[in-house]
């Protein structure tokens, strides 16, 4: 299948990691559709097809495409919220 669209510039490193365990075994629903997306593109699929598939907009896709080109696994994670700490 053709990809359509501009080319994703995207870390080599796509390729060395398992996405797909990483997604079952992901504690958090978010963290885990970051990792099948990035599944989805390891098997050729374009960001397009992927937000249909995932029900997302697909430049929540490149965003996380330039948060892994940046920081790697580590981008992909979920953070800490930052607003106001419960305090009871």
């Amino acid at each position: 299948m053709e990809m359509k669209g501009r080319k994703r510039s995207i870390a080599q490193s796509i390729h060395d990691i398992d996405f797909q365990k990483l997604a079952k075994t992901a504690s958090h629903p978010r963290e885990r559709m970051r990792y099948l997306a990035f599944a989805h593109m390891r098997d050729g699929k374009s960001n397009s097809e992927i937000a249909v598939m995932l029900k997302i907009h697909r430049m929540t896709i490149t965003d996380w495409i330039k948060k892994f080109n940046k920081e790697g696994i580590e981008g992909l994670k979920e953070k800490e919220g930052r607003g106001a700490k419960q305090k009871l």
